[in-house]
């Protein structure tokens, strides 16, 4: 009685799934089908989301960089002017527009005038190397009204190592003492100014936005400077890079764009002169 009980049990199961097996398998295979493909469209339709909308986030990198960039030099010379070529001008001072009524203007030009009474290099400048080559850095002289002829060092190269013979070594010499001083003036000297070689130093501080450091170096003194120095770049992007140039600053298109402005109202006032 029990066997023939589970013999007409098992038939009866095996009709059923014979006869309803088949809808089973497709409902399962449906059922996983579309489970997977609501799984897929939420993925993309997150990844999209962020695409068109990035969230909002924070990445830190340290990079260890062994390589330094070493900061401009500009060295200007006390007095800025020399005081027996000032003198043969009728010139007491140069700041002051009454100090330049008595110039005798049709004997000589302001530009020759300028390389007549400023300091060449040639006239106390100089010997200079970065990393013991003098190849390494570049020399730049520009005009300044307060500071007469000032000299700029550049550095060419980076360093990996710091100390004295691996940093700048400039030397500067004076031929002769040709300034009578009283004792309210400073030393003859030079004056030192430590900037960033990408921002070009003037004397204006209205019209300069860098950071510097000043120093004084007086006739037969040594000096020997350690500076410390936390830089920080932009990273590239693919439609912004970033220029590295010495030419390319701030300064440099302050300086382009007050020519333009300059040049374009010289030819204006011409016209009118027309």
């Amino acid at each position: 009685m029990f066997r023939f009980a589970m013999d007409v049990n098992c038939s009866f199961l095996t009709g059923i799934w014979q006869k309803y097996g088949g809808r089973v398998r497709k409902f399962v295979r449906f059922s996983v089908l579309l489970t997977c493909t609501i799984v897929v469209i939420v993925q993309l339709c997150e990844c999209f989301s962020k695409l068109f909308s990035p969230p909002i986030s924070s990445h830190l990198r340290v990079v260890v960089n062994q390589s330094m960039t070493y900061p401009a030099i500009t060295i200007c010379r006390y007095p800025s002017y020399k005081p027996d070529v000032l003198q043969k001008y009728n010139l007491q001072n140069v700041r002051t527009t009454s100090d330049w009524e008595d110039f005798p203007y049709d004997k000589i030009t302001l530009e020759e005038f300028w390389n007549e009474s400023t300091y060449r290099m040639d006239e106390g400048y100089f010997l200079s190397a970065l990393n013991a080559l003098r190849q390494s850095v570049q020399i730049k002289s520009t005009y300044y009204l307060i500071w007469g002829q000032c000299h700029t060092i550049l550095p060419l190269i980076q360093t990996t190592s710091s100390g004295k013979g691996s940093g700048y070594s400039v030397m500067l010499y004076q031929k002769e003492i040709s300034y009578i001083h009283s004792e309210n003036d400073p030393e003859e000297g030079w004056h030192i100014f430590v900037h960033p070689a990408t921002d070009p130093w003037t004397e204006s501080t209205q019209e300069y936005t860098g950071e510097d450091e000043s120093l004084l170096l007086a006739v037969g003194e040594e000096l020997h400077v350690r500076i410390g120095v936390q830089e920080y770049h932009l990273v590239d992007k693919a439609d912004d890079h970033c220029n590295a140039s010495l030419d390319h600053s701030h300064e440099e298109g302050s300086k382009v764009l007050v020519a333009q402005i300059t040049d374009t109202f010289r030819i204006c006032v011409s016209s009118d002169a027309r």
